[in-house]
């Protein structure tokens, strides 16, 4: 899908390749005849893709994963969020630590997850929820993945995030599309270094 003219996971790549911490990109997208296109995408994107089932998602990451150490760090990207906000989500890098998980609490469209990789494939062995398999990380945020792993669940409103704003900057919809396309068209870019450039 594109964006003002840009593929939608152009926009997405190039944000994680605006990381300095980041040192390997991977998409992890399903063997289904529709997403063939994000296998050709990848490729002139220069960056890894992996496929698998549709309905797994956890399965995937796993996937995806499989030749990093235990204490690599997943960075968790979605494919639908084109912005970025870039000073935010290198905090968010360094209060990781020590940390199995951080995100903020009810999640963020502009601010990716921070997973580690030994945390997802001890969750892949402990949970065979739909919610799970699906979504991957709800159980990390739950009492019982708080219990059973070190979880740092940031304030929604973290440095200044706008949790009121957040439905805003994902694609959904046509309506959706709209309006990011008109938000790119003031920003002429969709790496924020900052959110005084999105909320003003």
């Amino acid at each position: 899908m594109p964006v003002n003219g840009i593929p939608l996971l152009f926009r997405v790549v190039e944000n994680v390749k605006s990381l300095s911490f980041v040192d390997d990109i991977t998409i992890a997208t399903t063997h289904l005849e529709a997403d063939k296109p994000i296998a050709y995408i990848s490729d002139k994107l220069k960056v890894r893709c992996v496929q698998g089932s549709s309905s797994n998602v956890l399965n995937r990451f796993i996937k995806a994963s499989k030749d990093m150490n235990d204490t690599d760090l997943i960075v968790r990207f979605t494919a639908d969020n084109p912005i970025c906000v870039n000073n935010i989500t290198n905090k968010m890098f360094l209060s990781m630590c020590d940390k199995d998980y951080l995100a903020v609490k009810n999640l963020s469209h502009i601010v990716p997850e921070f997973i580690r990789t030994n945390a997802l494939r001890k969750l892949a062995k402990i949970t065979k929820q739909e919610e799970d398999l699906e979504h991957v990380t709800p159980f990390f945020r739950t009492k019982d993945g708080q219990r059973d792993f070190n979880v740092k669940l940031l304030p929604d409103d973290y440095q200044g995030l706008r949790p009121e704003l957040d439905k805003f900057f994902t694609i959904d919809t046509k309506t959706d599309l709209i309006r990011l396309e008109n938000i790119f068209m003031k920003l002429d870019t969709n790496r924020i270094s900052d959110l005084n450039g999105l909320f003003k």
